[in-house]
């Protein structure tokens, strides 16, 4: 009898000992440890949850149909010419062409830069392109990506220490909010409306320089983008 109650009592001892140990890095104390003791234990915070937190949890809905539409209004917009009128019918790209050498012109530059078009139908007066069911599937999946890296990047604003965004089905992402404070705010920042825009690149202008030292006028139809790198602490280095 006292054989049992003694290893049950090394059994609570032990457990007891190694909850601490997991506990410690959640504690004020973890901090005032020496490195050398930190390095031999684990490292882990206890993360917690909104039940004993507090904060927010929101399903967001991403509309993917959306992304691929866009894409063709990106093409559509970045292939307009004074000559050529493109208009998007469903998920194809309809392009009205004067004449043979307009169209073997128009055909060229989709193939230099959107190689992923097919040719769906072509006469005298357009060509019609589509987006392959392959290319669809990729853009509807970079949606979601891109949705919840943009959702991430957003939160990080509030500097939520470990907030929750994960993928459910095909089109949704949970996000929960530990400890935040201002759900309207968080809510209006996470829920607006996030847009990519593919533009083509003018990597052929001679006054590319002069334009950026303003010593030159822009093109008309070009627009010019402004950028910075960051280092690794998120300082300005150019």
């Amino acid at each position: 009898m006292k054989r049992k109650i003694g290893f049950r009592l090394a059994l609570l001892g032990g457990a007891t000992f190694v909850s601490l140990l997991l506990l410690l890095p959640s504690l004020p104390v973890w901090k005032d440890l020496p490195g050398s003791i930190r390095k031999l234990l684990p490292s882990g915070k206890i993360s917690l949850g909104l039940d004993l937190k507090g904060g927010m949890s929101v399903t967001l809905q991403v509309d993917r149909e959306k992304a691929v539409e866009g894409t063709l209004q990106e093409i559509s917009t970045a292939m307009k010419t004074p000559s050529i009128g493109p208009r998007i019918q469903g998920t194809t790209i309809i392009f009205p062409v004067a004449s043979g050498k307009d169209r073997d012109t128009l055909v060229k530059r989709i193939r230099r830069h959107y190689p992923y078009l097919q040719i769906q139908s072509q006469d005298a007066s357009a060509v019609t392109f589509s987006i392959p069911p392959a290319e669809e599937k990729r853009i509807r999946a970079h949606a979601m990506t891109q949705a919840m890296e943009v959702i991430r990047n957003r939160i990080d604003q509030f500097g939520v220490a470990e907030p929750l965004i994960e993928r459910q089905g095909k089109d949704r992402i949970q996000v929960e909010l530990p400890g935040i404070n201002d759900p309207e705010r968080a809510m209006s920042l996470i829920g607006r409306t996030a847009r990519l825009q593919f533009l083509l690149v003018d990597d052929k202008n001679p006054d590319a320089d002069k334009i950026l030292e303003k010593k030159a006028s822009v093109p008309k139809g070009d627009e010019v983008f402004y950028s910075h790198r960051t280092g690794e602490k998120g300082q300005r280095v150019e």
